[in-house]
């Protein structure tokens, strides 16, 4: 199950486009999209931000526009969340979230201003862009661990593990469970 939200351009259905405690312009959400294809593009050094406004143009003040670019955000991220729940709920439902195999990340995260980078990732390695959650939920294994650094790269080989399937010739992941089921088999001698 695929969700591009949250992603640009952030326009979270209402009422979760004001649904944080946040400064809001009085511009429209549209606009302030365009204010942050600008940054984006501009960061870039792209010809394509010259297609959209900068926030100066646009009579934007920095401050409220960054509070509400960051509520839209925040909106996107309320819409994904209520998304999953969804899904989760009808698993339920079918009597398959007990036989499902749940896994949740990202491709990247977005820089809010650390550091002076804008709503975008990819250009610089930033804390922002490259810390993204992943959660695994696993039937019949109950409350996790958590670790605070993993990589993107040890999905794959975790999965696998899990599903009881052999390793990928040339991956580079770990599997993050190994750890666990060592420590279990220790336990049990």
């Amino acid at each position: 199950f695929h969700l591009m939200e949250p992603h640009s351009p952030y326009l979270p259905p209402e009422p979760l486009n004001r649904f944080f405690e946040r400064e809001y312009s009085e511009h429209e959400d549209l606009e302030i999209n365009e204010a942050l294809y600008h940054i984006l593009f501009s960061g870039r050094g792209s010809p394509r931000a010259e297609q959209h406004q900068a926030m100066e143009q646009l009579g934007l003040d920095r401050e409220q526009f960054i509070e509400h670019a960051k509520g839209l955000y925040e909106g996107e991220i309320a819409y994904t969340d209520r998304a999953l729940g969804r899904l989760v709920h009808r698993l339920r439902e079918l009597t398959l979230l007990d036989r499902s195999l749940l896994v949740l990340t990202a491709d990247h995260g977005e820089g809010m201003g650390e550091d002076d980078y804008w709503f975008a990732h990819g250009e610089r390695l930033t804390n922002p862009s490259v810390r993204i959650p992943l959660f695994l939920c696993v039937p019949g294994r109950g409350a996790g661990t958590r670790r605070d650094t993993v990589s993107i790269l040890d999905v794959a080989p975790t999965v696998l593990s899990l599903l009881g399937v052999g390793g990928l010739p040339d991956a580079r992941g770990r599997d993050l469970l190994a750890p666990m089921v060592e420590a279990f088999r220790e336990q049990q001698m």
